[in-house]
């Protein structure tokens, strides 16, 4: 007997080109907007049935076509159009498994706004999903994807309206702290590390900004005992020296020194939600 013939390579959805003439003038320092993603032929043909509804073409196109990407394209639009009977056989067809239970999860929900949470959750519009949900008046269910994604940008502007609790608005203000401590911005994140009483990592700002007079500051504030006096702020009598260091050159400081004790009240934490991107 013969041997089946074999299946038909997978087809592309898209293909990269590069301007070759600006490439040829100016190889020296090449840009990416020289770079293009072009959607195939398939692809376009996917979407424009897609849009007609036309279901016995498109599995024919499908079939032919043997590419699990052009099938998570079909997954996605069905997923969002709620077509889920259609997204649930699309996602088996290019093996994604978190789809298919999400596609379970969705026939279990009562209310439309509750699935259209969760789809675009899954799409990874974020922005809209949070906005549906302020809509419907669950401000806390906004508030808790933003806790979910770590996006504390987003979460500082519900905490600051009062919304959350005093657990979760330190989170939100560690979160800060580690964001702009990993950028090597010091007096930012010692601000949002303050407010969130992580002395330990405050204390390693002032350090590093050698703001002497703020880290004798906060090691007074700090009971005797405290966690973060027994690591490296508190071996060997280390407290003793920090403050012996830190009073000659506070005493040496004016109320000019950028590096003095006064560090000025933070900003809102809500009014960072747009400087994510910008930084």
């Amino acid at each position: 007997m013969g041997q089946p013939a074999p299946s038909p390579p997978p087809c592309p959805t898209a293909v990269t080109v590069v301007d070759v003439d600006k490439l040829a003038s100016d190889s020296a320092e090449p840009d990416r907007a020289w770079l293009q993603q072009l959607e195939t032929s398939p692809l376009l043909q996917v979407r424009a049935l897609l849009v007609k509804g036309a279901k016995d073409d498109l599995n024919e196109l499908l079939r032919k076509a043997n590419s699990p990407r052009l099938w998570k394209v079909v997954a996605d639009s069905a997923l969002d159009a709620l077509d889920l009977d259609l997204a649930d056989r699309a996602f088996v067809q290019c093996k994604n498994w978190h789809g298919v239970q999400l596609v379970k999860k969705l026939r279990t929900l009562g209310e439309g706004w509750k699935q259209r949470v969760e789809v675009l959750t899954f799409l990874e519009r974020f922005d809209e999903a949070e906005q549906l949900l302020v809509e419907v008046d669950r401000v806390d269910l906004a508030l808790d994807l933003r806790v979910r994604l770590g996006d504390w940008f987003h979460a500082a502007r519900f905490l600051d309206n009062g919304y959350g609790d005093d657990a979760l608005r330190a989170r939100a203000y560690d979160g800060l702290g580690d964001y702009y401590g990993q950028r090597g911005q010091w007096r930012q994140a010692v601000r949002y590390y303050v407010l969130a009483k992580n002395s330990e990592k405050a204390l390693e700002c002032f350090q590093r900004l050698e703001d002497f007079r703020g880290m004798e500051n906060l090691v007074d504030a700090l009971h005797e005992g405290h966690p973060s006096l027994v690591g490296e702020y508190g071996r060997g009598g280390q407290v003793g020296r920090l403050r012996r260091e830190a009073r000659p050159v506070a005493a040496a400081s004016s109320g000019d020194d950028p590096h003095g004790c006064h560090l000025p009240p933070p900003r809102s934490a809500g009014r960072h939600a747009g400087e994510l991107r910008g930084l």
